[in-house]
């Protein structure tokens, strides 16, 4: 940078007539790093400032995705008497052993059954339901992306990335071995407070593990579709859909595991994918080892600081912080304030300003 410069009348006399003295100025190098210090000061002071006014537009937008899927459960109640269960069994032949009636595998998530409110007519209509979410027919919808299933906070989630649904994907008898497009969703039903992957064991005369079916308490669980009349708790008391950040899966130190690519399909209806349980404590991804791959997999997580964000049952979203009071060891450990929001009618009492 150079100041201007002027042409300025000499006083002095050099020679037989007055002259013209031409005068140069520009900065010093004291002058530049001065600058460039206080330029680099500022940016300190209001760069803290600009990232927290981001992450707060990013949990504001996670909050309104929230209420949209809080609607929809509501709209979907209207129209069923019911919430949706958590996942839906497939009546697909190509997954059904002959021994059983209750063999059908894992298949589509509660997910899939409110897109039609959520105004996703176009992609709900072109999923083949009488075919398994997994089927070769079903395909084309693995990595269409929904903007209100994400987490702004989530880079794991929003768009497409490679997946390896290759267990369950099956056509005409043959597995898919490759890596394909699969979207992936920030948000999982509460199943449960501590076990929400109870299932019918085809090798015992479809008989539920009793040990396990009292623990699949939540409101959008494995076993049955719920009445909201069954939260007996309370609908603002009671907890329903909460974040699972898939990019929390990430950090799996096994790197056999894959849970980043084989967990958090959205279409998927299981623990590992679109329900979750409170066996422990939220964000535990910051708590426990890098190992512990199932505890992150199955538990509510988020890339907000300090907690993440819940929908309870009367709609309404909160923000709870991850220091709440919960259970760290199921079965050991009394249940905590974490675990009294996960159920839907243990008969808790809770405080809101606790939480």
């Amino acid at each position: 940078m150079v100041r201007d410069r002027a042409w300025i009348r000499s006083d002095r006399r050099d020679g037989p007539g007055r002259g013209a003295v031409r005068l140069s100025t520009g900065w010093t190098l004291i002058e530049v790093l001065a600058v460039i210090s206080i330029l680099g000061i500022v940016i300190v002071l209001t760069l803290p400032a600009v990232q927290a006014a981001r992450e707060a537009a990013r949990r504001g937008q996670c909050a309104s995705n929230l209420r949209q899927i809080g609607l929809a459960l509501h709209a979907y109640h209207d129209t069923w008497a019911s919430l949706p269960v958590g996942l839906r069994r497939t009546g697909d032949p190509r997954y059904l052993r002959t021994d059983s009636p209750c063999s059908g595998s894992l298949d589509a998530s509660f997910l899939v059954a409110i897109l039609p409110h959520l105004d996703q007519f176009a992609l709900f209509n072109s999923i083949n339901h009488s075919s398994s979410i997994f089927s070769v027919e079903n395909r084309s919808i693995h990595a269409v992306s929904c903007g209100v299933f994400a987490c702004p906070s989530d880079a794991g989630a929003g768009s497409p990335r490679t997946g390896y649904p290759s267990d369950t994907v099956r056509g005409s008898g043959a597995a898919f071995a490759n890596p394909m497009p699969v979207s992936f969703t920030s948000y999982a039903g509460c199943g449960g407070s501590r076990d929400s992957g109870a299932l019918p064991d085809p090798d015992d005369h479809c008989r539920i593990d009793p040990r396990t079916l009292a623990d699949v308490n939540g409101s959008i669980n494995t076993i049955s579709p719920m009445p909201l009349s069954a939260i007996q708790d309370g609908l603002s008391d009671t907890m329903v859909v909460a974040e699972k950040a898939t990019f929390t899966f990430r950090e799996i130190g096994d790197p056999e595991d894959n849970i980043f690519e084989t967990s958090g399909f959205w279409f998927h209806g299981s623990v590992m994918h679109t329900t979750f349980s409170a066996a422990h404590p939220p964000n535990s991804s910051r708590f426990f080892p890098v190992t512990s791959g199932r505890v992150r997999v199955t538990s509510a997580s988020s890339l907000h600081p300090g907690g993440l964000n819940i929908l309870m049952g009367d709609g309404s979203v909160r923000f709870v912080k991850e220091t709440i009071q919960s259970a760290s060891r199921p079965y050991v450990d009394p249940p905590g304030l974490w675990q009294a929001l996960a159920t839907r009618a243990g008969g808790e009492i809770l405080d809101a300003s606790s939480y």
